[in-house]
């Protein structure tokens, strides 16, 4: 009776050959096909560039300058506002210099004007301690204007004279002040004669008082050469008796 197993020719049973699946050799070898197109493909792709050192340098250098550039620029900003706030604290100061000199100038004015307006005649021997008066004749007209001109410059605190100067002074006067300068003029006259001519014509105002007194008493120059050429024989007369060769 036979076996379920198969036997040979010597009624052994046959051994049975186990035969691999063929799909494995068919994965096998498409490993091996991927496996060579990718060495393929590594081989003949080129290669990345990579960043060499001295690309790396030069971007350094670059960003170096870079900083620099605005470190400049930063200092540079620093100085432009530094200057403008300088300039801003000179204008400052020079406004504030110029206020204060203002002020100061005035209120010495203010000082001078009052004490002239409450005594015009010691206002004047202050500054002129000779105290020039006006002659009758006009001889010493042009020392008494001076006179009185420097007194006037002394009293607004000013360097350009106030009677010879081509504007009109007197009308900046108010009325104390006009006063005083006409008490002043009268005060400083020789004597009662040239007074009376000055009452006389009722003058009070300060400007026609010494337009009266300028055309009454300045001389010419031929006048004030006749005026000092008889004083210098009355001064010879008394000195010797003038002779007859002398008198030739």
């Amino acid at each position: 009776m036979l076996s379920g197993h198969p036997r040979n020719f010597s009624g052994k049973p046959l051994l049975r050959r186990r035969f691999a699946p063929p799909w494995r050799g068919l994965v096998k070898l498409d490993n091996t096909l991927k496996e060579r197109s990718a060495d393929s493909n590594d081989s003949n792709s080129p290669k990345r560039l990579q960043p060499t050192s001295n690309m790396a340098d030069g971007q350094d250098s670059v960003n170096q300058l870079q900083a620099q550039l605005n470190d400049l620029q930063t200092v540079m900003r620093q100085q432009n506002e530094m200057i403008a706030n300088l300039q801003a604290a000179a204008r400052a100061q020079a406004l504030a210099n110029t206020n204060t000199q203002t002020y100061h100038s005035n209120s010495l004015t203010n000082e001078m004007l009052k004490q002239f307006v409450k005594s015009p005649v010691k206002f004047f021997k202050e500054v002129n301690p000779q105290n020039p008066k006006l002659s009758f004749d006009g001889s010493n007209y042009t020392k008494w204007e001076n006179a009185i001109d420097r007194t006037l410059q002394r009293v607004f605190v000013s360097n350009q004279s106030f009677l010879n100067n081509a504007q009109d002074n007197f009308h900046l006067l108010d009325s104390l002040q006009n006063k005083a300068v006409a008490v002043l003029m009268r005060s400083t006259l020789v004597d009662d004669a040239l007074l009376s001519i000055v009452e006389s014509n009722e003058i009070t105002a300060s400007k026609d008082l010494f337009g009266l007194l300028r055309s009454s008493c300045k001389m010419s120059g031929q006048h004030h050469k006749i005026i000092l050429i008889k004083k210098i024989l009355r001064f010879a007369a008394k000195k010797s008796p003038a002779s007859k060769s002398w008198l030739a």
